[in-house]
């Protein structure tokens, strides 16, 4: 019985008495990986000491560093009210003032359909240490970078409080700020 070889698109075959037998073998197959969106946020510091607390209140540019793999992202921000020693229960705070909105500064993110300023919507509440910090609930805003760049850029708020009083009680008053910020 004689053997011989040949040549195909699959491979080196051999070729027995009639029958074909396969030698190599070869396959392909199509692979796709899928890049999910990511986003991330964090406060350029861990605190911000704003004041003095003028007749009128006082106000603080507060930054967060936003990066994402996209080139938009959407951020939404609740501000607590100032409270005295960090103490709700005292009842003696600064009030977000909710007429003036946040203005939004950014290095070279634009607003999508609006400007660079955000309106409060609503309220809710803050569950901290040591208690629950009432907040004002801002309108969520789209940003997005020029030239489908990925969005990586830091972003400053510029937050407003109010002196509910003339003579308010001396001391610290703090609250929170928090940015949420989401791939739309």
């Amino acid at each position: 019985m004689r053997l011989t070889f040949q040549r195909c698109m699959c491979g080196l075959i051999l070729f027995f008495g009639g029958i074909y037998i396969p030698v190599v073998s070869a396959a392909d197959l199509l692979v796709e990986a899928s890049v999910e969106p990511f986003v991330s946020v964090r406060a350029i510091s861990n605190f911000a000491r704003i004041g003095p607390v003028g007749a009128g209140g006082v106000d603080a540019e507060l930054p967060f560093y936003i990066e994402s793999n996209s080139n938009r992202v959407s951020v939404q921000l609740l501000v607590s009210h100032l409270y005295k020693d960090e103490n709700p229960l005292l009842g003696v705070y600064l009030p977000v003032d909710v007429s003036t909105g946040v203005e939004v500064r950014t290095q070279t993110a634009r607003p999508v359909g609006g400007d660079l300023s955000l309106r409060f919507i609503g309220t809710d509440n803050l569950s901290k240490r040591l208690g629950v910090f009432a907040a004002m609930k801002s309108e969520a805003l789209i940003l997005e970078v020029p030239d489908k760049a990925l969005f990586n850029e830091e972003v400053g708020f510029q937050i407003n409080w109010l002196r509910a009083q003339r003579l308010m009680p001396s001391g610290n008053y703090r609250g929170f700020v928090v940015i949420t910020v989401a791939v739309p």
